[in-house]
């Protein structure tokens, strides 16, 4: 409340030749979004992950891996055409709810509903729900939703889908394609999230690892070296969430469509290193549960009381700065009216 009766009394602020408060008025309004984000966050009875990067990265095997199966259709090109989250609930048989329609449908529909190849597309930023047995997968029995995501190369309006979709998110995870460096499509999407957002939280995914197999060691490690400096930098230098250390352990070279195999009974094809690879899986889905414990979201709630305090400490040096600013205001137009012989008006 304290900080809207600011916004507005600083939008209707005007000090002539000597209005500075524009800056001000603009930090106020990304206050307002962080501080609406935290209280979301902290209503919340549930945690909630969500998946992004660009078209065809793999962000729907990687959720398929972690529920061990083939729930959400993945595969080559742009397949997923809208969002989808994942929440589990104590029923026997899978259902879904449309954006359109409160009635449930088969679970088998997401696979047509939401998939870019199917006739019948969803609206991009519209929203299908799948309700899953949470007996059939352990990751969602702690009310853990998880939302998939189109492509961030997909839609001019990220804007639009980080305040719809991603405004309470606690978790982030960014799958880039290991082929590749972190793309600018990427990076833009998270200093956005960070620019909206009180300190994401984030696990980054190099999949298709796999793809490495054919080069030997050295030209490997390499490859590998790059990718994690680079990614380091960007998080640590450009964003400045985490410190180095803290990054490199939420930073994974994996392969999603070899993990899915393996856990649905298929590794009959495997490329050389498939073992190293899904061991990697395995200790991202490890710290990634850990985060989610009870003790990750204590450490989620400190982490939004310190925002909090900086945003007090910001709101209170831009009133310093108005008190000031009238002040020096005030002292020029008493010395104009003494040139002008002009008497000052009493203040009560």
């Amino acid at each position: 409340v304290h900080v809207e009766e600011m916004d507005v009394f600083i939008g209707n602020s005007y000090i002539k030749e000597a209005n500075d408060l524009h800056g001000e008025h603009l930090d106020t309004q990304n206050m307002l979004r962080q501080i609406e984000s935290i209280v979301q966050i902290i209503d919340r009875d549930h945690m909630k992950v969500a998946f992004f990067g660009r078209t065809s990265n793999g962000k729907s095997t990687v959720i398929n891996s972690m529920l061990r199966d083939q729930i959400l259709p993945s595969g080559i090109g742009h397949t997923t055409n809208c969002f989808l989250s994942i929440t589990g609930v104590d029923v026997q048989e899978p259902y879904l709810l449309r954006p359109d329609s409160p009635d449930k449908k088969n679970a088998q529909t997401i696979k047509r509903l939401s998939n870019s190849l199917s006739k019948e597309c969803l609206d991009p930023n519209a929203i299908v729900r799948l309700y899953w047995p949470k007996t059939k997968c352990a990751l969602i029995r702690d009310e853990v939703v998880l939302v998939d995501s189109p492509g961030i190369d997909m839609s001019p309006d990220v804007d639009g889908w980080i305040d719809t979709h991603c405004q309470d998110a606690d978790v982030f995870v960014l799958v880039a394609n290991s082929e590749s460096t972190l793309m600018h499509s990427e990076k833009s999407f998270f200093k956005r999230v960070n620019a909206k957002l009180s300190q994401p939280n984030i696990f980054i995914l190099n999949n298709r690892w796999d793809c490495s197999a054919g080069e030997d060691t050295a030209t490997r490690d390499e490859v590998r070296s790059q990718h994690q400096d680079r990614t380091i930098e960007f998080i640590v230098d450009e964003l400045g969430l985490m410190t180095r250390k803290e990054t490199s352990e939420r930073i994974f070279f994996i392969s999603a469509k070899e993990a899915l195999k393996i856990r649905m009974g298929q590794a009959s094809d495997l490329a050389q290193g498939w073992e190293e690879r899904h061991k990697e899986f395995e200790d991202f889905e490890h710290k990634f549960e850990n985060c989610l414990s009870a003790s990750a979201i204590n450490t989620k709630f400190h982490s939004h009381g310190l925002r909090g305090r900086d945003i007090a400490n910001s709101l209170n040096e831009s009133l310093k700065k108005m008190e000031e600013l009238s002040f020096n205001y005030r002292k020029k137009c008493e010395e104009e009216r003494k040139k002008k012989k002009v008497p000052t008006a009493t203040v009560r």
